[in-house]
């Protein structure tokens, strides 16, 4: 679980950071952040966190302006993805209001207590979890719904060069840019092994099948965590060009079985 620690007083860091590595956090996944502006350059520089701890009252933008410029960027995933703890000194009644109107998901008060700090580093990683297993879901079920939408048509045409299995993609649909998720510029001319993982069962059952140039159908047996369990087949055809390497249809046509 990746945190980042948002505060400008060196020594709140150092204690949090303390804290957190009792938990038997892994120490180069926390990044300590000195400003809210200096937190947002590295968001911009692609860089971003599961866990946001960040002081309420700053110099310069404050905790909360965080929080909401947070919840609008792209590195927004869902409520609870990623997930934001406030840490304040006050006390106030509509501070608790505050924080949740600015989009983070709790608080903390200081001094930080250990036990409380880690109660709700758990909390945040039960629920990452969760909302990043249902984003998957539901990325996997979109592909699922590309791949009946265009079942019965050539997904890609892969160019065969020895040794097999090094394989170029010389088209592809829709259906199967999403699956190896990238566009056409990116992926015509470049080997499928650049995108898709496949498992060795399915490597060797195409390989023997290109070797020979005959048609090959294997479920797809992929190590993208997107794609594990997706319960396709994958079917290749052979297009005899006499004197020029095999090239192959995939279709993904439709699934094993309906869950």
């Amino acid at each position: 679980m990746k945190i980042w620690i948002i505060d400008d007083d060196a020594s709140t860091r150092l204690l949090i950071r303390a804290l957190i590595l009792e938990t038997d956090a892994d120490p180069s996944e926390i990044l300590e952040m000195s400003s809210a502006e200096e937190a947002l350059q590295a968001l911009a520089r692609g860089q971003s966190a599961d866990v946001y701890l960040v002081d309420i009252n700053m110099t310069g933008m404050s905790g909360l302006e965080f929080c909401t410029a947070l919840r609008q960027s792209e590195y927004n995933i869902s409520e609870y993805l990623p997930y934001i703890i406030v840490i304040t000194y006050t006390q106030a009644e509509e501070t608790p209001g505050a924080v949740l109107d600015a989009g983070a998901n709790d608080y903390l008060s200081k001094p930080v207590n250990r036990k409380v700090l880690h109660t709700r580093l758990r909390v945040a990683g039960k629920l990452i979890d969760h909302d990043r297993n249902f984003a998957n879901y539901k990325y996997a079920q979109s592909v699922i719904s590309l791949g009946f939408a265009h079942a019965g048509v050539p997904a890609a045409i892969l160019d065969v060069q020895e040794p097999p299995p090094n394989t170029y993609i010389v088209y592809a649909n829709i259906a199967m840019l999403n699956l190896i998720q990238t566009g056409a510029d990116a992926a015509l001319g470049h080997s499928l092994a650049k995108f898709q993982s496949w498992q060795q069962e399915m490597m060797d059952t195409c390989s023997l099948s290109f070797a020979s140039g005959k048609p090959f159908s294997s479920k797809l047996l992929s190590d993208s965590p997107y794609f594990t369990s997706l319960d396709l087949r994958v079917s290749g055809y052979p297009i005899c060009v006499p004197g020029e390497a095999v090239t192959q249809y995939l279709i993904l046509e439709e699934p094993f079985s309906f869950s």
